[in-house]
């Protein structure tokens, strides 16, 4: 086996140990849990733009780089602007999923910590 391939898997294995290795502060997690319960849940319904299909169920994402064509009327096709960040993308799905996936992670961790079905439901 190669020598740099050897040194490289030891050192990833050696990191990915100190980080499991790093203590679990349980009050800050459930704290953190507890508050979340409180909170009203996250919905695609909270969109301010529809997606093509008309219907503010489905989900609705695009991509970061792409602006519509100033110089057509519907400006489509959009066009890609390499490394400016179109701000519609933060009124459509992209924040709600985010919110979400951070609080299943940290409801997951509380659930996992005391097995407490409140952070399950």
């Amino acid at each position: 086996m190669n020598p740099k391939r050897v040194l490289s898997l030891a050192l990833f294995m050696a990191s990915a140990i100190a980080i499991a290795a790093q203590p679990i502060n349980r009050q800050v997690i459930i704290a953190q849990a507890d508050s979340l319960l409180a909170l009203p849940p996250v919905s695609v319904m909270q969109k301010t733009k529809l997606p093509r299909s008309g219907d503010k169920h489905d989900y609705y994402s695009q991509a970061r780089y792409c602006w519509p064509d100033t110089t057509k009327p519907d400006g489509l096709p959009y066009i890609h602007r390499d490394g400016v960040t179109n701000p519609e993308i933060y009124s459509l799905d992209r924040p709600v999923l985010s919110t979400m996936a951070n609080r299943v992670s940290a409801l997951s961790q509380a659930w996992a910590l005391t097995r407490d079905d409140r952070y399950s439901q």
